[in-house]
Formats: C-alpha cells, structure tokens, sequence
C-alpha cells in the first residue's frame, strides 16, 4: 500500500499557486510560467475571480502535462514573486492537495 501511495505521488501533475498578488490575471500567469521556461508545458490553468472586488481570490491552479514539469514549477516558483511588480509577494507553490489520489482515511 506504501508503495502504491509513492507511486501516485511520482504521477502528481497538479500544481496550487498561493498567496498570489489580487492583481494576477491568466495572462500575468502565462507570462510567469512562460518566464520560468514552462511556457508550454501546461494545459489548463484556473484563477478563481471575485468579480466584486475586481481580483483573484489569491490563488491559481495549474495543471502540467507531465509530473516532472509539475515538480519544475514548483522548484522555480516556490518562494519567489510571479512578477517584477514592487508589491507582487512571493507565491508559495506546491502540488494540490489528494488530486487523482485515493482518499487517506
């Protein structure tokens, strides 16, 4: 069972993009990974928008075509801000949560 869970693990495409400047858009965001030489290697993208407020909600998902593309985007964008904006924050990149996993309890 462990080294099936392991296994699911190396498959993980699936990347959540948190604490992201408000002002981030799907475009700024292609722009970032596109910076980050992962211009192509994703193929869908989802920015949860609060129309009210005129701005995301903080947080992006990014699914990548292949695993080891997936652990490149967070090796490069964990930590680090996804624009040269003064007031863009550092993003905290890490795979999402149990997705296309089977449940742990």
């Amino acid at each position: 069972v462990v080294a099936d869970l392991a296994a699911d693990l190396d498959r993980r495409t699936v990347v959540v993009l948190r604490a992201i400047g408000l002002f981030h858009t799907e475009l700024s965001l292609r722009r970032a990974l596109e910076n980050a030489g992962l211009g192509l290697a994703y193929h869908t993208i989802a920015i949860p928008w609060n129309r009210r407020q005129g701005g995301n909600l903080g947080y992006a998902v990014v699914d990548f075509d292949e695993p080891a593309l997936a652990a490149a985007c967070i090796a490069r964008l964990d930590g680090r801000p996804l624009s040269a904006r003064p007031d863009d924050s550092a993003c905290h990149a890490d795979y999402a949560a149990n997705h296309g996993l089977p449940p742990l309890a």
